[in-house]
């Protein structure tokens, strides 16, 4: 039974983002829905439930951050990218999905439903 519930989320919030894409409320990849993230533009967030992330905040955007790479908080270091914009997304009262490894890679693994 527990399956088949989860399948069913899955599918609602496969729906909700391809409804989303159609409308063009739709955002994909770390740097766009960061941005929407932080402007509170979010309605759902979909991210990968394996998914982390290592970044650097340059002007407000994200960049990949080598592993090789070391950095900072202060130089605008981010070791768990994914887990600020999950919690960025919920103060804003955005719902959060967590979907299976490999259901959002064409999406760079996050994906989000716009507000407007």
């Amino acid at each position: 039974m527990r399956a088949d519930a989860l399948h069913r989320e899955y599918a609602e919030v496969a729906a909700a983002l391809d409804d989303a894409r159609s409308r063009k409320r739709f955002a994909a990849g770390l740097d766009e829905v960061w941005e929407a993230a932080e402007q509170g533009r979010v309605q759902l967030v979909a991210v990968d439930e394996q998914g982390q992330s290592a970044v650097r905040l340059i002007d407000g955007h994200l960049a990949p951050v080598d592993a090789d790479t070391p950095g900072t908080w202060d130089d605008g270091v981010r070791e768990d990218i994914v887990d600020e914009l999950v919690e960025t997304a919920l103060d804003s009262g955005a719902q959060v999905a967590f979907l299976p490894e490999g259901e959002l890679d064409a999406h760079g693994r996050v994906a989000a439903v716009l507000r407007y």
